[in-house]
């Protein structure tokens, strides 16, 4: 799929892997990524899995994102915010 975040389709089941190498912190461009990884899991009427690269934890926030000054914390949240509320949406509907 992306750099960011891997894609794979099994029997109905996507797989999206965030694969960034940086203990998979969360930026503008990742979430782009996973919202992207999500449009397809939906055209496909796949279930989803979002997990991280193997050994890796995800730290949440890219801190230098965050600490570029508050409206760049902020807009992160935000996106955050948009992605998490997709997630917990997408099936209840």
């Amino acid at each position: 799929m992306t750099d960011l975040v891997d894609y794979q389709l099994n029997d109905g089941v996507a797989t999206i892997t965030i694969a960034n190498g940086k203990a998979n912190a969360l930026s503008h461009e990742v979430f782009e990524a996973l919202n992207a990884a999500l449009d397809r899991a939906e055209s496909d009427e796949a279930v989803v899995i979002l997990t991280g690269q193997p050994g890796i934890f995800s730290g949440g926030y890219d801190l230098k994102e965050m600490q570029k000054g508050a409206n760049e914390a902020s807009a992160l949240v935000t996106v955050g915010s948009k992605l998490t509320r997709r997630c917990r949406l997408s099936r209840s509907r």
